[in-house]
């Protein structure tokens, strides 16, 4: 009989391999963490035209420079779009606060485009997207992802070692003051749209008035006129009378 070359297994082979994997895993963690992912913004659909607005660095901290980035394709296959920001502007909108932001083409990606943007306030923030891509008319208002505050991944805390309630009164103390900003802008457009309000209907009662000085100029214009027609009629008649006797 012909024998079959067979190698045979010691022992410590199967404690070895699983050492190897034990310590494997946590470098294929690593180098899996270490590669470039795509950030999940919504997309959004114009025609042909599909437009992904969003935050390039998420999430967005409050006092630290980040970029608006937007990738821009076209078709089903989702080719990008150059130059497409020739006749499209996109502004960034926080309460009643709005800045159009200055887009250039990443030297990376084709139909990726990015914004330098420094974020001084916590909350909701929006992008107004306005303009024409390839012929496709484009006007919407899309929210993106909130702004939130550096204490939570601040180490060791900012405040000095203070106690969690503290640093909970000053997040709350922040959110409460950007969110009276809010109110206090909105109060003003508010105040402005009541004024020109006012304004308009001062203009209307003084086109009114105007109006009806008017009309009373001409009734009394009138009345003096009937008034001499009437003198008239009893002249005649008077000197009438007298030519007769």
């Amino acid at each position: 009989m012909n024998k079959q070359n067979s190698r045979k297994i010691s022992p410590q082979e199967p404690t070895i391999l699983l050492y190897l994997s034990i310590i494997a895993s946590p470098l294929i963690v690593a180098s899996m963490s270490a590669l470039p992912s795509a950030q999940a913004h919504q997309q959004f659909e114009f025609g042909q035209i599909t437009i992904e607005p969003g935050w390039a660095s998420e999430p967005p901290l409050v006092g630290q420079l980040n970029h608006i980035e937007v990738f821009v394709t076209t078709g089903p296959d989702d080719q990008p779009v150059r130059n497409a920001f020739a006749n499209l502007s996109i502004s960034i909108q926080k309460g009643g606060e709005t800045k159009e932001l200055a887009f250039q083409p990443s030297e990376e990606t084709a139909g990726h485009y990015l914004a330098e943007i420094f974020p001084t306030q916590t909350g909701a923030y929006s992008l107004a997207i306005e303009g024409q891509v390839e012929g496709q008319t484009i006007e919407t208002t899309v929210p993106i992802e909130d702004v939130e505050d550096t204490g939570r991944l601040e180490f060791p805390p900012s405040s000095g070692g203070g106690s969690s309630s503290d640093q909970q009164s000053q997040q709350i103390t922040q959110q409460l003051g950007t969110i009276m900003s809010d109110l206090s802008t909105q109060i003003e457009e508010i105040r402005q749209i009541s004024e020109n309000a006012t304004n308009n209907t001062q203009q209307s009662l003084q086109v009114s008035q105007d109006t009806k000085l008017t009309a009373d100029r001409a009734y009394l214009v009138g009345m003096i006129g009937a008034g001499m027609g009437a003198a008239g009629i009893i002249i005649a008649v008077v000197l009438s009378r007298r030519n007769i006797l």
